[in-house]
């Protein structure tokens, strides 16, 4: 049994914490002085004993004391696998000790997230056993899901500082009771309560007072995280908003209780800006294309200390001082490879060249073997001849002979691996801290590089980058830290021979004097990597209040560093007890060699599983956008659904964007220690994340120039927890924006309506238009009149109203800003002129002419519309002193226009772009007619108490692996709807495989009040599949039968073949096939060739999907519904069940072919 159904129940009125209850199936792993039989002991650099009796729970007599080293660990592995159960419970003492428990899989090779001790309890202590509970279902820290893998191997990790404890009564759980709970209740924004549960709860129950006096509850939303199906959290929306006071919620038997602070004031000013490069938010090696899109990752690194050995020839690599100098094959294979699904992701790449004189020959030899070299320190558990190459005092044995372990390497074997490259790099760095080789790399290069070795190297490999790719960019030198910025692994004699001039600025001086000798530049960015000094490994109070604060060093040039740096500076810096990164080295670079851009490679927030370490992440992309870093790439690969990855997802996630620009923000009490704002512009819409680095306070701000109305928003942290929470909200008031502690909030403004943009932009000073007339609305000067052209639609206000004037006949051509995208063009006329404007709106307005006297009443008969419900053009031809009661009057008869709206829509019914489930959330709020068409399929899949048998679509869903397409009526005979299906799978064939195994396109038409019959639908439902193929600019496949009623038939567009299946509002016995909106899934066929690969699997699956459905539906599993595969299937009668069990058909004998093409 997989983790995805398992058995958990649901008790619906016990508020009480979530307990295991121990089953006859449950598994021991340890118990009575040993662990299991099966279990095999793999810990390492641990003092286990498995009989201690100092402290054990219940009447065992025994139990697991552990005392591990800095990051070693114990660790249980069993090689039957333990996949099928729910959850691991088992008993903890010690003085809170930094432990983190992972489940892993040695079969798979994958590796679950690590979980915090400290996520699941706060409260071990060293004379008591405590009874902790792991929820694979629910992970604690992050809510994920395990996911379903092969798990055979338990480990508890200690951190930096080691760790000291015992366990006893270690159990794999069958089964778990999650028992319904209010978690958490917060403020948020102006008048939004967010609630987290677990469980069925009732919300009814929910009641707020603020000062005393109850708030009314308006409404309320629910929304479930797409990655973390286990927790969700509900919006609701007070009828007033938040004030300074005593705030109380209480639910159910809960009460959550905050004082809501004074406010602090800021305002926000868009007109001063500056470009943030979207570089700024990469990571090293992420680890899918979808983990790519989900956290909106922008650059790549392949990058690391094994890869200065990576030899592209064999794709073999060393370790190096990491792990017993040991050749290996790469961890993510070819870098050819690499690239090119790195560039299929949307990802720009950064991949590092070797420059040593070596790389490994093998993914089998190590360089300290112990038949050599007996005396070394330690040894690799898993290859004990394997060794570290020092003694026990730290110091290196004699270096071996390089040639054992590597093969040479150099510029011209650089060359000829880049030149034969058939997907190239976006950026090449020069190796990876070889100012350190004779460390990380000693058996390699034992001799400490200096000065003029690095510099020598980097000239040499980035000429031969830059001959091999024409147009690479060059990143160097990748310097590890603060102390090698400024001298050598020499030392001071280096530093004082090159006139005592600290290291980077010598460099950057040194590569300018070199384009000046070529006439080439041969540094693009100056590189370096930069890992905060002061000690936060206590990971305490004290210590996550010092990580918070340690962000300033980025930019602060009144931060004294909280470390060495701050008291004992080894450099030649002006004020070098503080860092100041980011304005140092641009300082630097304009100093020694301008034009050079600035990247941090590796950079790390020192926490990556605590809350803290995602605010620190989220404080640092914002400042690396406000202070013009160039790129930088995290180190190594966030967790998805950990705290720093969702400081990625906060700021890019699913195609969300912070913005291309960002805008000021002044502070009238800034308090960097404790909260941070950054503001930044997408596309006109107003961006901000708002940082709360207090640890429970809410902090109350008054931000001027932050427009009221909708906005998409996302936080994470706080009482709520670590999750993708998401919502669309109204914000009422610009003068209480509350955000609760330890949580970041990015607000964006949403996407408003024609009219209420316009409205926006008509009360615009001057100050804040364009100076140039927009291209799709040159002006219309012809003639007696006066022209003005009122474009609601996107884009910005052209033609400042202080130049009216100065125009012919005091004519003039507005633009107004709306939302939606123009296309096409527009048409205006009239009995004197006939003019036309091109570009960016659509349709056609008719306009009369009228004297003067008669212009007030003067409007556009508005024809022109957008897909989606977007006014695009009303025009009006008035004079300039009749231009306000024009606007008033065509504002008044916009809004009639728009009851209209979906009844007169251009030759395709909606957005054909496929949707992902965020853009869905995104682009449709609550109410609109995609938003419940979508919220009812979810709501079908996500049910727990009755399983949709297509467990692959509901798989598909949480795994994120699905993508959208909307229809505006169930008449899928439409031409506009085939279009819009057509487009939609020709947008959604190249990326499907990137999407993941489960991958399906989904069509979600409106809601129809009066549904057809099933044998109407079904008419319709050919029609569609019919006029697809008519218009199909791929030839149907030469494998596939086009009569349909053959064995072997399916349905083809786009070259590939499919299968669909339909449900509609008609089908109400078979209630597998009913949606109450028309829902067809469209799904890639080598997705079945992959979960079907046998004929074992094939009918396992067939077996499952039958005992679902007949819990499912009324009626008898429907004979059509075959074995994947079987010689005697007719695969069409599946796409279209009846709703009764009868045989299914078709009006087609065969589709029509492309050919027909009108």
């Amino acid at each position: 049994m997989r983790f995805g159904s398992r058995f958990i129940k649901l008790c619906a009125f016990v508020l009480v914490a979530t307990i295991a209850k121990v089953a006859a199936a449950d598994e021991d792993v340890y118990v009575d002085s040993s662990i299991a039989s099966g279990w095999q002991d793999w810990s390492w650099s641990s003092t286990i004993n498995y009989a201690a009796t100092d402290i054990f729970s219940g009447s065992s007599g025994s139990s697991i004391s552990v005392t591990s080293d800095a990051w070693a660990a114990l660790s249980l592995y069993n090689p039957d696998t333990f996949k099928s159960y729910a959850g691991l419970k088992f008993d903890v003492a010690g003085a809170q000790p930094d432990i983190s428990f992972q489940i892993q899989s040695v079969a798979d090779s994958v590796d679950g997230p690590l979980i915090p001790l400290s996520s699941i309890s706060k409260a071990v202590t060293s004379d008591s056993f405590t009874t902790l509970l792991i929820d694979f279902s629910n992970l604690p820290g992050s809510g994920s899901p395990l996911g379903d893998a092969n798990w055979d191997r338990i480990t508890v990790q200690a951190g930096a500082n080691g760790a000291t404890y015992h366990l006893d009564n270690i159990v794999l759980v069958e089964e778990i009771v999650v028992t319904p709970e209010f978690l958490s209740a917060e403020p948020l924004a102006s008048n939004i309560l967010a609630v987290t549960t677990k469980g069925t709860v009732d919300l009814t129950t929910v009641k707020v007072a603020l000062n005393g006096s109850p708030v009314t509850v308006s409404n309320h939303t629910t929304y479930v995280p797409v990655d973390t199906p286990a927790l969700s959290i509900t919006y609701f929306t007070l009828a007033s908003n938040f004030a300074p006071g005593t705030l109380t919620i209480t639910a159910g038997t809960s009460a959550f209780n905050y004082t809501l602070p004074n406010v602090l004031y800021g305002s926000i000013v868009q007109a001063v800006s500056t470009p943030i490069n979207p570089h700024i938010y990469g990571v090293n090696f992420p680890t899918s294309a979808s983990y790519i899109e989900h956290l909106g990752v922008t650059i790549s690194r392949w990058g690391g200390n094994a890869v200065t050995a990576y030899n592209p020839f064999g794709d073999f690599t060393n370790a190096g001082n990491d792990w017993y100098f040991e050749n290996r094959n790469a961890d993510d294979g070819n870098a050819d490879d690499w690239i090119g699904w790195v560039h299929g992701a949307g990802s720009d790449s950064l991949v590092t060249i070797p420059a040593l004189d070596w790389v490994s020959k093998d993914n089998t030899s190590y360089s300290y073997p112990k038949t050599v070299y007996p005396d070394q320190a330690s040894y690799d558990p898993y290859k004990p001849d394997a060794g570290n190459g020092q003694f026990s005092n730290g110091s290196w044995v004699s270096p071996p002979d390089q040639s054992n372990v590597y093969t040479p390497w150099n510029t011209s074997l650089a060359q000829t691996w880049l030149k034969g490259l058939t997907n190239k790099p976006t950026i090449v760095t020069i190796d990876n801290e070889i100012e350190i080789a004779s460390n990380t790399h000693q058996d390699m290069h034992p001799t400490p590089i200096d000065y003029d070795e690095e510099l020598d190297r980097v000239v040499k490999f980035a000429t031969a980058a830059k001959q091999a790719i024409p147009g690479v960019l060059v990143a160097a030198p990748s310097t590890c830290s603060w102390w090698y910025y400024w001298t050598s692994m020499v030392g001071w004699n280096d530093t004082a021979a090159h006139d005592n001039t600290d290291f980077l600025p010598w460099f950057l001086a040194q590569m300018k004097k070199q384009e000046a000798s070529t006439g080439q530049r041969l540094l693009d960015y100056l590189d370096i990597h930069y890992y905060y000094q002061p000690d936060t490994s206590a990971n305490d109070a004290a210590a996550k209040a010092l990580r918070l604060r340690m962000t300033r060093s980025l930019w602060d040039k009144t931060y004294v560093d909280e470390s060495w740096v701050g008291s004992n500076p080894q450099n030649h810096q002006w004020d070098p007890t503080t860092v100041q990164l980011v304005p140092r080295f641009k300082t630097l670079i304009d100093i020694n060699y301008p034009g050079t851009k600035l990247s941090i490679s590796e950079w790390s927030s020192t926490a990556d599983s605590d809350i803290t370490g995602g605010l620190v992440t989220a404080d640092a992309l914002g400042i690396y956008g406000q202070y013009g870093v160039d790129a930088a790439t995290y180190w190594a690969t966030p967790g998805e659904q950990a705290p720093v990855g969702l400081a990625y997802w906060l700021y890019r996630g699913y195609g969300t964007y912070f913005g291309s620009q960002t805008a000021q923000v002044n502070l009238a009490n800034p308090d960097p220690d404790t909260w941070s704002i950054y503001a930044g512009s997408d596309k006109g819409k107003l961006t901000l994340v708002i940082i709360n680095k207090n640890p429970d306070t809410p902090l109350s701000f008054d931000l001027s120039n932050v427009p009221t109305g909708k906005y998409f928003v996302r936080h994470f942290g706080g009482a709520a927890g670590v999750a993708k929470w998401q919502t669309t909200m109204t914000l009422t008031s610009n003068n209480f924006i509350v955000v609760a502690g330890y949580t970041a909030v990015f607000l964006k403004q949403h996407r408003l309506c024609s009219f209420q943009r316009c409205t926006i932009a008509r009360s615009l000073p001057d100050r804040f238009v364009s100076r140039d007339l927009s291209a799709g609305a040159s002006s219309l000067l012809q003639g007696d009149f006066s022209f003005i052209e009122i474009t609601l639609g996107c884009g910005h206000i052209s033609a400042p109203s202080r130049r009216f004037k100065a125009m012919k006949s005091k004519s003039a051509v507005k633009t107004l800003p709306c939302c939606g995208k123009l296309s096409s063009e527009t048409f205006i006329q009239s009995p004197v002129t006939k003019s036309r404007t091109s570009g960016d709106v659509v349709g056609t307005a008719q306009v009369s002419t009228l004297p003067d006297s008669e212009m007030e009443t003067t409007v556009a008969k508005a024809s022109s519309y957008l897909f989606g419900g977007a006014l695009l053009a009303l025009a009006a031809l008035v004079t300039y002193d009749r231009l306000p009661v024009i606007l008033k009057e065509v504002t008044s008869r916009a809004e009639e226009a728009k009851t209209t709206i979906e009844r007169k829509m251009p030759t395709t019914s909606a957005p054909t772009k496929p949707l992902t489930r965020a853009q869905v959330t995104e682009m449709y709020p609550e109410g609109t007619w995609q938003r419940t068409a979508y919220d009812d399929y979810v709501r079908v899949l996500l049910d727990e108490e009755l399983i949709f048998p297509c467990i692959y679509a509901t798989k598909g869903f949480k795994a994120d692996n699905q993508v959208y397409v909307f229809i505006d009526s169930d008449d899928l005979s439409d031409p506009r709807h085939i279009r819009a299906l057509a487009d939609g799978l020709s947008d959604y064939l190249p990326k499907a495989r990137s999407l993941g195994p489960n991958t399906s396109l989904v069509l979600l038409a409106k809601q129809n009040p009066n549904p057809r019959t099933v044998d109407e639908y079904q008419t319709l439902f050919w029609k569609l599949l019919d006029g697809c193929a008519k218009i199909d600019k791929k030839p149907w496949p030469a494998d596939i039968p086009k009569t349909i009623d053959d064995a072997k038939w399916c349905f083809c567009f786009g070259g590939e073949p499919f299968f669909t299946v339909i449900q509609t509002p008609a089908h109400q016995q078979r209630r597998t096939r009913y949606a109450k909106g028309v829902t067809i899934v469209f799904q890639p066929k080598w997705i079945f060739d992959i979960l079907f690969s046998s004929d074992a699997k094939r009918a396992s699956a067939l077996s499952k999907v039958r005992a679902l459905l007949a819990k499912y539906d009324p009626i008898p599993v429907s004979p059509d519904l075959k074995n994947y595969g079987e010689p005697d299937s007719r695969e069409f009668q599946q796409y279209f069940l009846m709703d009764e069990n009868v045989p299914a058909t078709t009006p087609y004998a065969k589709l029509s072919d492309s050919s027909e093409l009108n």
